[in-house]
């Protein structure tokens, strides 16, 4: 038989197969990698995923943690793993704001397949209560008024980026305070000490709530219903000023794509359920609710825009 005779066979073969590895998927435990310290946001969706699938499957899904380098760790250690499905990510946003930031990354961004958008959250712009601004039109004039007196800090890449963003639409040249985390930076800004502050608007609500830090708006195009009183900022000339902080299932390349899409689908039918939809939306998150196309979409264009925005900024990799 001719070589090409046999590849065409073993194509069809593992083409039936397929479908039958995805009817029994998944016959064992599933990992579930979070490529950060437990307690933070990533750790929250992930566990909700986790408990919702592990019910449905009847298969242990077990959330590990690998933190270090920036998120670098895990997702190389996803990246690498057997295309079986037994070896998923949990990560943000920030896998697709790295790339601009470290010169040799330790994995390609095509080795991940986007699954599934779990939760978002629009990013939001907010100052300390010390300062005498009510939006961000009075925000802009007093840096002009008071030129070096404006700096934004961020707890991690995603909202630096953001920050850039902002300044590229604004006119303003804040320079970025990196902070570890958002606790420290939400100390200094209630504290007076750091005047301007980007996160995800469902971390920083419940200092809204209670006035501990003023919302000057969010970065998106409708209003962000856990916090209705702060302004929707992409329209007129900030009409760009969109981006989310968001959470996002992923698997190694070369996962089956009927595993692939049996796991969005499962994925889909857990976040339906109202009881798991409130363990994420009463922080304020909202559910991805997007097909898996489209946030493989999502992912593509967000490469795209954080590049164009580090090279207008001067950011280079290291």
């Amino acid at each position: 038989m001719r070589t090409e005779a046999r590849l065409a066979i073993l194509a069809l073969a593992i083409t039936a197969l397929t479908p039958a590895l995805a009817d029994e998927y998944p016959a064992k435990i599933v990992n579930l990698i979070v490529p950060a310290a437990p307690g933070g946001a990533v750790d929250a969706n992930a566990r909700v995923v986790g408990d919702a699938l592990q019910k449905l499957w009847g298969q242990p899904v077990v959330v590990q943690y690998k933190p270090g380098a920036n998120t670098l760790i895990g997702t190389t250690f996803v990246a690498k793993a057997p295309a079986d499905g037994y070896t998923l990510l949990m990560t943000s946003a920030a896998f697709t704001v790295l790339p601009n930031l470290v010169a040799r990354m330790p994995y390609e961004e095509s080795e991940l397949i986007p699954i599934t958008l779990v939760s978002q959250t629009p990013a939001a712009v907010f100052v300390s209560p010390s300062l005498p601004v009510k939006n961000v039109a009075e925000l802009v004039r007093y840096g002009q008024e008071h030129p070096g007196s404006l700096s934004f800090g961020a707890p991690d890449a995603t909202g630096a980026f953001v920050g850039y963003l902002f300044n590229q639409l604004a006119g303003t040249n804040m320079p970025y305070v990196a902070y570890k985390g958002f606790g420290p930076m939400a100390t200094d800004l209630m504290g007076g000490h750091l005047p301007v502050g980007i996160s995800g608007a469902s971390t920083i609500r419940p200092l809204a709530l209670t006035g501990k830090v003023k919302v000057l708006g969010t970065a998106s195009a409708r209003p962000f219903a856990a916090l209705p009183d702060a302004p929707a900022l992409a329209k007129d000339k900030f009409r760009s000023f969109e981006a989310s902080v968001w959470f996002g299932l992923f698997a190694p390349r070369g996962t089956p794509p009927a595993i692939v899409a049996k796991i969005h689908a499962d994925l889909t039918k857990v976040l339906s359920d109202p009881a798991v939809r409130r363990r994420l939306t009463d922080t304020g998150a909202e559910i991805g609710d997007i097909s898996q196309a489209d946030f493989a979409g999502l992912v593509r264009s967000e490469f795209t825009k954080w590049k164009a925005i580090a090279a207008t900024a001067g950011v280079k990799p290291e």
